[in-house]
């Protein structure tokens, strides 16, 4: 399906995306919902037709769930723009369904509001950021972990209702009553206060 002087938007989600195409007056040529996988990427690219006729496509989330038809729409030799997600007020206006966003991602290409020039996926920046999210979860985890050992001795109560004191760093000192065996008195690391 071509149309001379095009311009498409697509709205992105995790399962579909949804490609509008305008005319270059803005008025809707046709939309339609392709599923989120390497076969729905080439039926999206073969709905817009020659890259010559098509004036530009604007792609919400470029970083996220547009990343893969943006890539596929580069290598068509296409212009993608990265575009914003639609204004509060035009949402309130035109109402919020995956078509209209379409529509509104189109027509921020023709006006060239909102618009910028994708994030590369590729090169040395993106191959630094797999292991740097790879190492960013047991970094967060082992935060959390500390402060949950730090924190319980200053909350847990023994059963005189006092608060147990230094035990979180001491190693072998387990900081609650009830990881103590019965009939044992606290050690001067886990004094009362």
């Amino acid at each position: 399906m071509e149309h001379p002087g095009i311009y498409a938007g697509v709205d992105t989600h995790s399962d579909t995306h949804t490609l509008a195409l305008i005319d270059e007056y803005g008025r809707p040529l046709a939309t339609q919902t392709f599923m989120a996988d390497p076969t729905g990427y080439e039926r999206l690219v073969a709905m817009i037709g020659d890259p010559d006729a098509c004036l530009g496509i604007g792609v919400e989330g470029t970083n996220s769930y547009g990343a893969a038809p943006a890539r596929r729409l580069v290598k068509a030799g296409y212009d993608v723009h990265e575009v914003l997600r639609p204004k509060r007020s035009v949402r309130r206006r035109d109402g919020k369904s995956d078509p209209i966003d379409a529509l509104a991602a189109a027509r921020s290409v023709l006006a060239g509001d909102g618009t910028s020039v994708p994030k590369s996926t590729d090169g040395w920046v993106e191959a630094l950021r797999a292991p740097d999210a790879e190492r960013a979860q047991p970094v967060t985890a082992t935060a959390a972990l500390s402060d949950s050992a730090t924190g319980l001795p200053a909350t847990a109560r023994n059963t005189s209702g006092n608060a147990i004191a230094g035990c979180a760093p001491r190693p072998g000192c387990a900081g609650s009553p009830h990881a103590v065996p019965a009939g044992t008195r606290w050690s001067r690391a886990c004094s009362l206060r």
